[in-house]
């Protein structure tokens, strides 16, 4: 243990009691946070709640942690639009438990490389990092993480657009600088409203030859009827 963590010490994002390690959550409060079933949902493309609320018709299966509510909700936010990063070790946790558990299932034994949502030039300036691809880095070491998609031109934000709006604002939004033919791709985001965007980029993929798109994210919107 060093002297900042002696003088600053872990602690739960929870409960604040103080942890033994840089975990965000206690191992008390961590079955607490309502996730997916995965071994019920390997694929939540086929709930048939999540498959009539998303716009992933060029996705041949989703992965996700939880809906976009409560503590996760709240971490997500917290880091993404006010850089409040002590929530970020926590989402690590979630994630990385979630995420073994899916591959336990042997669900993501044949991927060939993943691939986070990209960040425009110019709104990675004005941020400064890419949320996604920090909150998926502790996946990353384990997949061969590609930089293949990009951003083909500026889009505006989509939480302050309507689901057609969000169709329309991310049409033609991605291109691809690589051969996919034949792969298994994974797409990486952090959270997933209507699916607009990552539709769009798991398109750019299918038109770059890949068979097969599997859409990730740290959480899902839920969207009432």
């Amino acid at each position: 243990m060093n002297w900042i963590s002696t003088l600053i010490p872990n602690r739960c994002v929870l409960c604040q009691d103080t942890l033994p390690d840089s975990s965000g959550i206690c191992a008390y409060c961590l079955p607490t946070v309502k996730l997916f079933d995965v071994a019920q949902w390997p694929n939540l493309l086929l709930r048939p709640d999540i498959q009539h609320q998303t716009q992933l018709s060029d996705c041949d299966g989703l992965f996700s942690c939880a809906w976009y509510e409560g503590s996760i909700a709240t971490w997500l936010s917290a880091f993404k639009f006010q850089n409040q990063t002590h929530y970020l070790a926590a989402l690590h946790t979630v994630l990385s438990q979630q995420f073994n558990r899916w591959q336990l299932l042997d669900s993501g034994s044949g991927i060939d490389s993943m691939h986070t949502i990209p960040l425009h030039p110019i709104r990675y300036f004005f941020r400064g990092y890419n949320q996604t691809a920090q909150l998926w880095q502790p996946i990353i070491p384990k997949a061969n993480i590609s930089t293949t998609l990009h951003r083909a031109h500026y889009t505006k934000p989509q939480t302050s657009l309507g689901k057609q709006a969000r169709a329309l604002n991310t049409n033609a939004a991605f291109t691809v600088k690589g051969d996919l033919r034949g792969k298994t791709i994974a797409i990486l985001d952090d959270v997933i409203t209507t699916g607009a965007t990552m539709n769009a980029a798991a398109r750019a993929c299918k038109a770059a030859g890949a068979k097969t798109v599997w859409a990730m994210s740290v959480a899902l919107t839920p969207i009432s009827p």
